[in-house]
């Protein structure tokens, strides 16, 4: 007896989940029987066979990942009259391999941080996905979403890991994004494929990339003279947008505060005052203030902080001299200037000049001042009614409130006398050696007036060489360098 296995539907062996193939046995003897068919010592309850017909049939769901291969014994029974006969066969089933195992990630979720500073092309993590039993397809990679901006890319095939992708211009800046979050997605490569997928969380550190950067190009300021140590000036402000620490701002003077007029808040950026000012020795100045961040290797930014000083009328007017005495003689004529009063005021115009002049004593009766400081006489000298006049000039600033300074003032009458001036005669040899002549001083002149009050002034008369100079008060005679005895050798000077 021969026993054979057909399968129908075309498919020798294959049973699978989704196919409820039936299998009919059928043997040849020798004259007709009627038979029975079971299956032998088996707990095998996948299929069921049709005593009758002898058709196999699906039982359940049947998974290759879990049993690949059946392997049943058919027993075949008659009834004849020479009694009960029975014959066993093999039906070896194959199951073969569909795709309904989906690919399956290692995590749920995956964690990376990196530094915004990280180079392109660095592996961030490594994503893994496996089939639940023997991987019969090839699992690709893919980032599905959140990746809109091209900062990663995937090795689809092979290392399973997540890379920066390699873009310079796409270069990570936590001052833009602090995280992203990506989902991936693995699958296979069945006819239906199917897939699996994972987040991704990547969170971005910073770095310390950024220097401060001052609310203003250049800070400009004033501040009054009169203002006192600790007085605010002006305030400094620059930020760092970098995070946290390296965002902290500390500021500094680098430079221009030579005499540590000015002090800074090295946290609020605030300068004050740290010693008095005084317009008149600097009406201004320029300082270089630093902003620093708190990296391990600090980053800065400078400004320039331009201070004025705003003047205050603390300076009166001061006279070119402590005294003034004044010698005229009897006949000098009436409105004669005796004397132009010459003042200055170290503080800025506005608290200096213009200036008022003004007697405030002494002989009033008989002068006249002008509001810029000309002094003048209304009355004829006459020594033997008085020889000593006595006056008190005050000079008044344009300041608010305004300043004042008073000197004393001497007139003295003399009498009129035109006594004749006399010089004592004056020779002079000069030596030279092969005509050479340094030039320089040579002699003085003196001369003598019995005059009391004259004053003498000595100049030159004549001098056919033009070769020499004479000092108006000291009456010292001066030689040109460049003049030559050769050239002339003879000079006559009054």
């Amino acid at each position: 007896m021969s026993v054979s296995v057909r399968i129908p539907l075309g498919s020798s062996k294959a049973v699978d989940r989704d196919q409820f193939y039936n299998i009919r046995f059928s043997f040849v003897t020798g004259a007709y029987r009627q038979f029975t068919f079971s299956f032998v010592d088996t707990e095998e309850d996948s299929f069921l066979i049709d005593r009758q017909s002898g058709i196999v049939t699906l039982n359940g769901v049947l998974d290759r990942e879990i049993r690949s291969e059946y392997n049943l014994t058919v027993k075949v029974s008659d009834v004849s009259q020479t009694g009960s006969h029975f014959t066993l066969g093999n039906l070896i089933i194959d199951v073969l391999d569909e795709n309904d195992n989906e690919p399956m990630f290692e995590h749920d979720l995956y964690n990376a941080t990196i530094a915004e500073n990280v180079e392109v092309g660095t592996v961030i993590l490594t994503v893994r996905a496996l089939q639940l039993m023997k991987a019969l397809t090839l699992v690709t990679y893919a980032i599905d979403s959140g990746n809109e901006h091209g900062k990663f890319e995937i090795d689809g095939t092979t290392e399973y890991q997540i890379k920066r992708e390699n873009k310079v211009r796409d270069a990570l800046d936590f001052e833009k994004e602090h995280a992203y979050y990506l989902t991936v997605k693995a699958s296979d490569a069945g006819v239906r494929p199917l897939s699996d997928t994972t987040m991704v969380n990547i969170q971005v550190t910073d770095v310390n990339d950024n220097s401060p950067v001052f609310s203003q190009d250049i800070y400009n300021s004033e501040v009054i003279e009169a203002a006192r140590v600790g007085d605010s000036v002006v305030q400094v402000m620059a930020s760092d947008i970098d995070s946290g620490p390296l965002g902290d701002v500390s500021y500094t003077i680098v430079r221009g505060d030579l005499f540590n007029l000015f002090t800074i808040g090295s946290k609020n950026g605030l300068i004050s005052l740290a010693a008095e000012l005084d317009r008149e020795q600097s009406s201004s100045y320029s300082l270089v203030v630093r902003a620093s961040d708190s990296g391990e290797v600090a980053r800065s930014q400078e400004v320039t902080v331009k201070i004025s000083v705003v003047d205050i009328n603390d300076n009166a007017p001061r006279f070119s001299s402590h005294n003034y005495t004044i010698i005229r003689k009897e006949d000098t004529p009436l409105h004669t200037l005796l004397i132009q009063f010459n003042v200055t005021d170290a503080d800025s115009p506005g608290n200096g000049p213009p200036f008022t002049f003004s007697m405030v004593s002494g002989d009033r009766s008989g002068f006249h001042i002008t509001y810029d400081g000309a002094l003048t006489n209304t009355i004829a000298f006459n020594r033997k009614v008085k020889e000593t006049y006595s006056l008190t000039v005050m000079a008044t600033d344009s300041g608010k409130p305004a300043l004042s300074s008073e000197v004393s003032v001497t007139i003295i009458v003399v009498e009129t006398k035109n006594a004749p001036v006399v010089s004592s005669p004056l020779v002079v040899n000069i030596i030279s050696y092969q005509n050479a002549f340094p030039g320089g001083f040579i002699a003085r002149v003196t001369a003598s007036d019995s005059d009391p009050y004259d004053v003498l002034e000595y100049s030159v008369a004549m001098d056919t060489s033009q070769a020499f100079q004479i000092e108006r008060e000291s009456g010292k005679i001066i030689a040109d360098p460049t003049w030559t005895l050769v050239r002339t050798p003879q000079c006559q000077r009054e």
